[in-house]
């Protein structure tokens, strides 16, 4: 159980093509992945929990593409939270 917990971002390659899901409405765009991994390298640590990626892709599908609608009273992990905050940071 121990070395499933986490999910090492070497996966980013697999990853990439379920993280975008394009959409009608304006939302996550396919140059974010690019952002969530880089924000993940800049953070350290050794990955992300299993948890986390179930709800990042929840976070995903639901965040518009300014992340002006994100709540960080709603219940995201801190990770994804402080992903919210520090890619705002670049793309206003």
């Amino acid at each position: 159980l121990k070395g499933r917990a986490l999910q090492h971002m070497d996966a980013k390659t697999d990853g990439e093509e379920v993280v975008y899901t394009p959409s009608r409405e304006p939302g996550w765009k396919q140059e974010y992945n690019d952002l969530w991994f880089e924000y993940l390298n800049e953070k350290g640590g050794k990955g992300v929990s299993k948890d986390t990626w179930l709800m990042f892709f929840d976070f995903v599908r639901t965040i518009d593409d300014k992340f002006e609608k994100h709540d960080v009273e709603a219940a995201w992990p801190s990770a994804i939270d402080d992903f919210a905050v520090w890619v705002k940071s670049r793309i206003d």
